[in-house]
């Protein structure tokens, strides 16, 4: 991962990886002092996040608590996601997540089809899980590696690029230009190329999947349609845009986070290797517990009053979906990582008419990944003689590093 790595580098500090700690402490103090607050929230610990360079003119207002989060991701009359367009628009094009209402409802609509409960098996016995035994065979005579480059970094998007039908020797390439495309504060020109590139590649596999269909996600994208209505071309690239970003970092971050979280807790690790039937609930719990993206934010388009702070239309919405993951309120000792804990819905995908399109394709590969993972590494461990990870980060977090031993298979 050394040369892939240097590439995130720049992002991850943008986001606060590597630079902030454990951020639940302020953020406990400051929901139980009240559920939301004037303020963007990365200005607490003294870095300029992008909600404050991106959405720096508008008035801010920060919610912590899981009554607040649910409010505001369940009231798109309220609060739009229009709140990511200066993020992503000009250079992903106009995306789900951005879309609000009926335009949000037709997208999701369109893109339904690939994300079914068969295609999502289809994924894992063509894509996921031969990747996951691709890349640990590769490893488990080693009797040490590091989990994240030797296999978290890179798997979830050589997932996404056979579902995609894009040639895995090209994963370097396609992971640069996904990073650089989706960093609100690189270089605008940078970005555009990595745009413009994307396009490319995606447009000449539109029309080659047109005349001669496959498997693939892009021959289902512009071959299926919903009451006569089809994806445009140009729908289809914007879509493959967000793709290779988000399904290929937020689900890295999310499976480092878990596997942080098993090997943090030796006896947990060894009740989930006893009891395959416990890895979903791990999963979960992963993303309750520490999920890959801290916060994300909405536009008030009206007024309102938002547990008890007076949001006026026009003001940027920080919403914290880990802080919201760790309301007493909610959960009974919140910052215990307990793979025993009774199932309760999470903000982890997020929530509401946006809660991840790809929620079970994420999960599935997620799960997947365990299940070889234990299968696989037998006594999987930290690594003593290395030094101790940490999860860093405000906007995202993860370890950046899990070394491990494991014993012969």
């Amino acid at each position: 991962m050394d040369e892939l790595g240097e590439v995130l580098s720049f992002k991850d500090r943008s986001f606060g990886v590597g630079v902030v700690g454990d951020p639940y402490p302020v953020l406990a103090e400051r929901r139980a002092r009240a559920a939301a607050h004037a303020g963007a929230f990365s200005a607490w610990f003294g870095i300029d996040g992008p909600e404050q360079v991106v959405h720096g003119s508008c008035p801010h207002v920060s919610v912590l608590s899981y009554k607040g989060v649910e409010t505001v991701v369940k009231d798109d009359a309220t609060y739009s996601s229009s709140w990511l367009s200066p993020m992503l628009g000009d250079v992903v094009g106009r995306s789900v997540l951005e879309m609000d209402g009926d335009e949000h409802l037709r997208m999701r609509r369109l893109l339904q089809p690939a994300f079914t409960k068969r295609e999502t098996a289809r994924w894992e016995h063509e894509y996921a899980r031969p990747a996951a035994v691709r890349k640990l065979e590769a490893i488990q005579g080693r009797g040490q590696a590091d989990l994240i480059a030797d296999f978290l970094f890179t798997y979830p998007i050589e997932v996404i690029l056979s579902a995609l039908g894009l040639p895995l020797a090209d994963r370097d390439r396609f992971y640069r230009l996904a990073v650089e495309l989706t960093n609100p504060l690189a270089p605008g020109d940078a970005r555009a190329t990595a745009s413009e590139r994307i396009a490319d590649i995606v447009l000449a596999l539109i029309a080659e999947r047109r005349v001669h269909p496959g498997t693939d996600l892009i021959s289902l994208l512009a071959s299926s349609a919903v009451g006569g209505d089809r994806m445009t071309d140009d729908e289809i690239v914007t879509f493959c845009r967000l793709l290779l970003p988000a399904g290929a970092q937020t689900t890295f971050r999310g499976l480092a986070n878990v596997f942080f979280a098993l090997l943090d807790n030796p006896a947990q690790l060894a009740a989930v290797r006893a009891d395959p039937a416990l890895i979903p609930r791990a999963v979960e719990e992963g993303l309750r517990w520490e999920p890959p993206m801290l916060a994300t934010g909405r536009t008030a388009v009206a007024d309102a009053d938002l547990e008890g702070m007076t949001v006026v239309a026009g003001c940027s919405v920080n919403i914290l979906f880990g802080a919201a993951n760790r309301d007493p309120a909610r959960w009974k000792e919140p910052d215990r990582f307990d793979v025993h804990r009774a199932p309760k819905g999470h903000m982890g995908f997020g929530g509401g008419s946006h809660i991840c399109l790809g929620i079970s394709t994420a999960r599935m590969e997620m799960r997947v990944a365990i299940e070889e993972v234990l299968e696989r590494l037998p006594g999987l461990a930290f690594d003593p003689a290395a030094p101790r990870p940490e999860i860093t980060g405000l906007g995202f977090r993860n370890p950046t590093t899990l070394p491990v031993v494991f014993g012969a298979n």
